[in-house]
């Protein structure tokens, strides 16, 4: 059976045919159904589908663990299905999806105890050692320190499907356009030139930005006079998808735009925050900090509540949070071509005088497009 947008968890169950397996994995995890159907089920209070769900995703994660451990020198080739690198993406996928069954589950026991971080803690802490109430390997996910945020945020995110508000109040949003650069790094990547050189290719896609709300009496864990920030959930299978330097520049942008907040509202923020980018390629990781910028501004214009101007795009990465600085980015000249080409922005925003001549020159002779050059998150607003 094939994973789409209206599948159950019932599509979860192994194949019985080895050799249909892997690829029965591959077109489960290329869409993102489960987060939608885990919400669903949180809705409807569905604690029994959750449970047989978590069952499958443990049988798969077994076989994968089966298949590590059986792996010969002659499977290592990066092309093969059977690679060492390839089975260790599965059972990251197969251990993350099994935690954020674990989190809906959390979010539906008791939707008032988890809303807010404080108490989700807690729940980590007991998790750790009720191996009766929780498999001990999901609870080490769990409480990695490089998973609390992503817990918490699932979790929370979770609370929102209860109908009525009942469970977490709405987020603020803004989606922030983007671009990145892809290196010319083969011959079926990057632009051919007259000349016959080939150079960089810009693409657009979007940070889709949400600030979630705390409740005045509500402690949350705070890094830096701001809440935890964390990539969404529904990007559960796709999370390796932005590379961990992207992530931890957004979670910078994150800072910045707090950091701003406390100086020009003189009152901390009380929020946590979750991110998601849309349209990117699904062959390769989007890597590097260039996005940062404008996922900054998107925080500040989402955590005021807000209208980010669609027209404006920003090429600057956060070079610093207290005070919040943009500097420059590479690849202008490509990104400027994909902004032109895409003809639904006025403004580009850049850091360094270096990216606005990049950026003067990449725009064609009669474009309406203005660069503007900018030194700090403040200014770009």
């Amino acid at each position: 059976m094939t994973a789409t947008r209206s599948a159950t968890l019932a599509a979860l169950a192994m194949p019985g045919d080895v050799e249909d397996r892997l690829f029965e994995w591959e077109q489960l995890t290329s869409e993102p159904w489960l987060f939608e159907e885990l919400s669903r089920l949180v809705a409807r209070g569905d604690a029994v589908e959750l449970s047989n769900g978590e069952r499958r995703l443990k049988q798969w994660w077994g076989w994968f663990r089966f298949l590590r451990a059986g792996l010969s020198s002659e499977a290592e080739h990066a092309s093969s299905p059977l690679s060492r690198e390839n089975i260790e993406a599965c059972l990251g996928q197969a251990i993350r999806a099994r935690a954020l069954i674990w989190c809906a589950g959390r979010a539906l026991d008791d939707a008032n105890a988890v809303r807010d971080s404080a108490a989700a803690t807690k729940w980590l802490t007991v998790a750790r050692v009720a191996v009766g109430r929780i498999d001990p390997v999901v609870a080490r996910f769990l409480n990695h320190p490089d998973h609390r945020a992503w817990t918490w945020v699932a979790i929370r995110t979770f609370l929102e499907s209860f109908p009525n508000g009942d469970g977490a109040p709405p987020p603020a949003s803004v989606t922030q356009a983007v671009a990145f650069a892809d290196e010319a790094a083969g011959p079926s990547r990057g632009r051919r030139t007259r000349g016959g050189d080939v150079e960089d290719t810009g693409m657009l896609a979007s940070l889709v930005l949400d600030v979630l709300p705390l409740d005045a009496s509500t402690p949350s864990p705070r890094t830096a006079g701001a809440g935890v920030v964390a990539q969404h959930p529904a990007d559960v299978w796709a999370w390796k998808l932005c590379a961990s330097d992207f992530r931890a520049s957004v979670d910078r942008a994150w800072l910045a735009a707090c950091a701003l907040h406390r100086t020009r509202q003189s009152s901390v923020p009380r929020a946590d925050a979750r991110w998601r980018l849309i349209g990117q390629p699904k062959d390769r990781s989007i890597t590097g900090s260039s996005a940062s910028g404008a996922a900054a501004r998107g925080w500040y214009f989402a955590l005021n509540r807000r209208h980010a101007d669609p027209r404006t795009i920003v090429l600057a990465a956060v070079t610093s949070t207290e005070p919040p600085l943009i500097g420059g980015v590479g690849g202008v000249k490509a990104k400027t071509r994909a902004i032109e080409g895409a003809g639904r922005f006025d403004t580009i925003a850049v850091a360094t005088a270096r990216n606005a001549l990049d950026a003067q020159n990449a725009l064609g002779p009669r474009s309406a497009i203005r660069v503007v050059n900018v030194s700090s998150v403040r200014e770009q607003l």
